[in-house]
């Protein structure tokens, strides 16, 4: 019986099949790797673009990753969101990015990225002043994780696109946000939805956007502004270049919305138009599209904006379900 036992141990452990085994540091291995073989292949389509976005990545495709992309400083577009990346398989790719100096474009959203990979994105965020578009909504990063981010984003050169919603926001990350805002020399769309605002804490972010030359379009949907009808509506009337604010599920009330409308009546520059306000009184009727959810009360706001006339700035609602 022992005879046959070990000869079918034998044969068990021979032919068994091959688990795959990627040693970290064998360069061979990792470009025999299919992911490197795929990665080689689409590098013929797009030189500069990796497209890896919506498939899992493991530790051992991220190491694969990460080698693939260490070598290539050219790099100027990357998106990895919905790739299940943690902090682990995220600290491996941001690694080989570290020299990279060229990216305009970088997403990770959709992923569980959080307090480790932090100080590793933060620098690549330094380290890369053409940075134009950062997408990094919906991840587990904390209000310390936050702060550190959006500190190296002040005074960026030009930062135009900057999604950080349902991330969650303190204090800390609030004042940094509004630092940013302030310094915000390209931004034109910012994206915060599902952060936490409430009442209290949105009234100096609210203030802070009024004063940003540049933001075209604003994200704020599924946050708690019940009340703020006249903070929403000042910061519409006096941030010049603002065209698009998504409000979807914010909690307003009619009374909010005619707020914002006595606020949107008002001339949008001071009188005397002194030019410490850093911009002329606009000759053209500005037109900002407002999006909302689909309900009652928003479909009756149609008939009150009919109604309603303000020289300085029109409302176009824009009324569906979701995010805008």
């Amino acid at each position: 019986m022992k005879k046959y036992f070990f000869c079918f141990l034998w044969l068990s452990l021979h032919f068994a099949p091959a688990v795959e085994v990627l040693p970290a540091h064998s360069l061979s291995s990792v470009s025999r790797h299919p992911l490197y073989q795929h990665l080689m292949s689409q590098e013929t389509l797009a030189p500069y673009q990796l497209n890896y976005a919506g498939t899992p990545l493991g530790s051992q495709k991220a190491i694969v990753l990460g080698s693939f992309i260490q070598g290539r400083k050219h790099l100027t577009s990357i998106d990895l969101s919905a790739c299940n990346l943690e902090d682990q398989e995220a600290e491996l790719i941001l690694s080989s990015l570290s020299h990279h100096t060229q990216l305009q474009y970088l997403n990770l959203s959709i992923n569980e990225i959080s307090k480790r990979a932090a100080s590793l994105l933060s620098q690549l965020i330094r380290h890369n002043g053409k940075l134009q578009y950062l997408d990094l909504h919906n991840n587990h990063f904390t209000d310390a994780c936050l702060t550190l981010l959006l500190e190296s984003l002040k005074g960026h050169p030009h930062i135009g696109y900057l999604e950080l919603s349902f991330n969650t926001f303190h204090n800390s990350s609030l004042a940094s946000l509004k630092g940013v805002v302030r310094e915000g020399i390209s931004l034109k769309r910012l994206a915060i939805s599902g952060i936490g605002l409430t009442a209290l804490n949105a009234v100096s972010l609210l203030a802070a956007v009024s004063h940003n030359t540049t933001i075209t379009e604003l994200s704020l949907s599924y946050n708690n502004l019940s009340s703020l009808g006249r903070e929403i509506g000042k910061m519409m009337r006096m941030c010049p270049n603002l065209k698009k604010i998504e409000l979807v599920c914010c909690n307003l009330s009619m009374a909010d919305f005619k707020q914002i409308m006595d606020e949107l009546k008002r001339d949008t520059l001071p009188s005397f138009n002194a030019p410490l306000f850093g911009w002329a009184r606009s000759k053209e009727r500005r037109v900002i599209h407002l999006a909302l959810e689909d309900s009652l009360q928003n479909r009756n706001l149609k008939e009150f904006y009919k109604s309603a006339k303000a020289d300085a700035v029109a409302i176009e609602l824009n009324i569906r379900l979701g995010l805008a």
